[in-house]
């Protein structure tokens, strides 16, 4: 017996020194709301015309709705989920990025590069086509 006395009192110190630090978590007061607290805006889309220049429009701007103006021989597209428009015939596209829509009155031949996946190319004819992407949709209107 006397053996367990000191133990207990050595147990017991050892508790209230482990449990010392610790507190009670302050608790939050507030109410809640089903108001949202901030609202965001998604960023302008930009839209602008792309210039034919030589014979070729180059496409570089992402999220974006871009027009080319009639015909031009060469839209070259290295940019990512945009909307292209050509008002013209285009006789070669070719895609290298991801989620691109691209609607002309007309194309002769469309490649698309490895690694670019998920475009849409829509012509008022069936193009012949180089795909090296996946998940590209190449059809006539």
């Amino acid at each position: 017996m006397q053996f367990i006395k000191p133990l207990a009192i050595a147990t017991a110190a050892f508790a209230i020194a482990t449990l010392a630090g610790c507190t009670a978590a302050e608790t939050n007061t507030a109410k809640p709301s089903s108001s949202p607290t901030s609202t965001s805006t998604a960023p302008p889309v930009v839209k602008k015309d792309v210039a034919c220049k030589d014979g070729t429009a180059k496409v570089t701007d992402d999220s974006a709705e871009l027009t080319v103006q009639g015909d031009c021989e060469n839209v070259e597209i290295s940019a990512s989920n945009s909307l292209v428009t050509v008002s013209g015939a285009v006789g070669h596209v070719s895609i290298s990025g991801a989620i691109n829509s691209v609607h002309a009155k007309s194309v002769g031949s469309v490649t698309i590069g490895a690694g670019s996946n998920g475009n849409l190319v829509k012509a008022g004819n069936t193009p012949t086509v180089d795909d090296k992407g996946e998940q590209n949709e190449i059809t006539a209107e």
